[in-house]
């Protein structure tokens, strides 16, 4: 296919209505691997997009075991490897990164909040192998053709760190706040009871 511009967004629907909307003829390509699908549009150069399914990376203890506690270290990690049920994310991952093999442009185009930004910048520095800090980024409200055209024309030169530290702070800090908690209970129960049970709470269900 020669060198292309990848965009990664954020669900399949997206994907393929910037597909549909960046191609000179309206008529993006649909290809698929290994049940993965992606778009290839016509424009001033080849055009690549490819879609997420939400998070795929979390964040995930460095040290294995749960018989420790205070907890602090962490790192991200492929969903797959923290959840179990998240198989599917491998072939995800894995289709991303070989389309990133051949791309020279990066473009995040995932939802402009939060949670969008986060997933994009994951993807773009995990999947892509460390291209965060040489992407574009699209900014849009709607899917329209004429919206994305010129969100296209427009992109922004780089990502919107200020979104993604957000994004990064709230799972990191939810994260350690659920797991060092759990634990806490969890202790405190078996102590007391001479019998252990594992207790889960975190940032919703419990106090802040």
């Amino acid at each position: 296919m020669g060198k292309y511009t990848l965009i990664i967004t954020e669900k399949p629907d997206a994907a393929l209505r910037i597909a549909s909307a960046l191609d000179k003829k309206g008529k993006a390509k649909k290809f698929e691997d290994s049940g993965v699908p992606y778009y290839v549009a016509e424009r001033d150069r080849k055009i690549v997009v490819v879609p997420a399914i939400g998070h795929l990376y979390t964040v995930a203890e460095e040290r294995r075991g749960r018989n420790y506690y205070p907890v602090f270290s962490f790192r991200w990690v492929p969903r797959y490897v923290a959840e179990r049920g998240a198989k599917q994310i491998r072939t995800w991952i894995e289709t991303i990164s070989k389309l990133a093999n051949d791309a020279d442009v990066f473009v995040d185009a995932c939802d402009y909040d939060i949670e969008g930004s986060l997933i994009g910048y994951c993807i773009l520095k995990y999947a892509c192998g460390d291209k965060e800090d040489v992407s574009k980024r699209m900014k849009y409200s709607t899917l329209t053709k004429k919206e994305l055209e010129n969100s296209y024309a427009k992109m922004l030169p780089r990502l919107d760190f200020a979104l993604i530290e957000a994004g990064r702070t709230r799972h990191e800090v939810d994260w350690l706040y659920g797991v060092n908690l759990s634990r806490a209970l969890t202790i405190a129960a078996r102590d007391w009871s001479g019998k252990y049970a594992t207790l889960s709470t975190g940032r919703v269900q419990g106090p802040t």
